[in-house]
């Protein structure tokens, strides 16, 4: 397995992530997948009835429930904890570049990449949902000719109405090529929440 950024420290809590392309992990479902596992990283749920609850425990339940509304996420491979400890196995999203890598690699897409990416945000925010960290970063877009989007990282979604952190927090992060594709953000997601 092959660490794939520095282990992340919280309290005496730490989350890794590591990449793996192990037949044994995998399965027959894809090449590669990320292995995140976490020991004292916990948080307080309304569903837990604000018991502490493993972080993962959360994000594997913001998976499930995502994937049933069709909003593209990645596929759960195993999830395991013991209340301590957790383990998230998830699929590599194939061939997928952050959004806004994506845009510059596929200049000529660019609009297309950002229509895409407005429209799944705008599902997710009309089904009830945030993102919770939306990121350049957490969405991810595979090549051509599709240009299809994912979202990752959903540990902190949850259902709610505050999209507008959601889209601040990702207007302030995001480098548009040109000032001409952020408004065809704003276009395309305004046209697909009305």
């Amino acid at each position: 397995m092959q660490e794939v950024k520095p282990p992340n420290r919280r309290g005496n809590g730490i989350s890794r992530v590591h990449r793996t392309s192990d037949p044994a992990i995998t399965g027959n479902c894809c090449a590669t997948a990320y292995v995140k596992t976490q020991e004292g990283y916990f948080c307080r749920t309304w569903w837990s009835l604000g018991r502490r609850v493993p972080t993962f425990r959360r994000e594997v339940r913001a998976l499930r429930r995502l994937q049933v509304l069709g909003i593209a996420v990645p596929q759960i491979l195993a999830y395991d904890d013991d209340g301590v400890r957790a383990r998230l196995v998830l699929a590599e999203v194939a061939q997928a570049l952050p959004f806004d890598l994506a845009m510059a690699t596929f200049p000529e897409a660019a609009e297309r990449i950002v229509a895409n990416a407005a429209d799944l945000i705008a599902r997710l925010h009309g089904a009830g949902w945030n993102h919770g960290a939306l990121y350049p970063d957490h969405i991810l877009v595979q090549g051509p000719p599709a240009f299809a989007v994912t979202l990752i990282d959903v540990e902190k979604a949850a259902r709610g109405w505050w999209h507008r952190s959601d889209l601040d927090r990702l207007r302030r992060r995001t480098r548009f090529p040109t000032p001409q594709l952020a408004q065809c953000f704003e276009r395309a997601y305004a046209e697909r929440r009305h």
